[in-house]
């Protein structure tokens, strides 16, 4: 089951003095929307269905 994301904007970014340089400055980004999965799928779990279906091995 698939859950929609409406389309937004937020800040990202450390608003603390926390040395990390890649999130600085703080900035605002737009995202458009998507689709997400409501139940989480472990890397083994997505192989498995790979190697039963062939998923996207012709991509």
């Amino acid at each position: 089951m698939m859950l929609l994301i409406l389309m937004g904007r937020f800040e990202v970014g450390d608003h603390l003095d926390n040395n990390m340089e890649d999130f600085l400055p703080v900035h605002k980004v737009e995202l458009d929307a998507f689709y997400i999965d409501i139940y989480e799928v472990t890397i083994g779990q997505f192989k498995k269905f790979v190697s039963q279906t062939g998923y996207g091995l012709n991509r």
